[in-house]
């Protein structure tokens, strides 16, 4: 398995896009869906496969490999 690190500034990024989830839907649905993105990061980490290189140019050249998460 792949070593995964959800850094702090990702993390607090994260808790806000749930918290406004909750605050436009009914409350529960933020929380769901930071823990479907997160079963979806582990369940990444666990194959073996090599993603591409991200589009992204300053994590492309970092060596990140990138996937899409829920087809957006």
């Amino acid at each position: 398995m792949r070593r995964v690190v959800i850094m702090p500034h990702a993390e607090r990024s994260l808790l806000a896009v749930a918290e406004f989830i909750n605050s436009k839907n009914s409350p529960g649905n933020g929380d769901r869906w930071a823990n479907e993105l997160i079963d979806f990061i582990y369940a990444y980490a666990q194959l073996k496969i090599v993603h591409p290189l991200c589009k992204n140019e300053m994590l492309a050249q970092r060596g990140f490999s990138c996937v899409v998460f829920n087809k957006k």
